[in-house]
């Protein structure tokens, strides 16, 4: 993994606790979510490996938190296309999330990108 600890810094004082940290090999990435109180979490394995994904509802919350916080447009492109592709590719529930989404003011966010689908 490629890590600017600098840029990390910066990322953790926004609004949004989420970091993306690229691969130097390939061309994936990971994003690390920050939280002070437990995540919610699932377990589940990846190339064999035990580990934990967070649900998607959680996910996409953290993403329209992270377009809410005003980041530069190409990254918000990306950010909504991730979102995009979970709401597509998972079950997700649609409910919570916009009850959510409604209470952290990113509920027309949600319904934009949801409805560019």
């Amino acid at each position: 993994m490629k890590v600017d600890r600098e840029k990390i810094k910066r990322q953790l004082r926004t609004e949004y606790n989420v970091v993306t940290v690229p691969d130097k090999s390939s061309h994936y990435r990971a994003d690390f979510i920050f939280q002070k109180d437990r995540l919610q979490r699932r377990k589940g394995s990846m190339l064999g490996l035990a580990t934990f994904y967070q649900p998607p509802e959680l996910l996409i919350l953290a993403k329209l938190r992270m377009i809410k916080a005003n980041i530069l447009p190409e990254k918000s492109i990306k950010v909504k296309n991730d979102i995009l592709a979970v709401i597509t590719d998972t079950k997700v529930n649609t409910r919570r999330l916009q009850q959510i989404a409604r209470r952290d003011n990113t509920l027309e966010i949600f319904k934009e990108i949801s409805e560019s689908s």
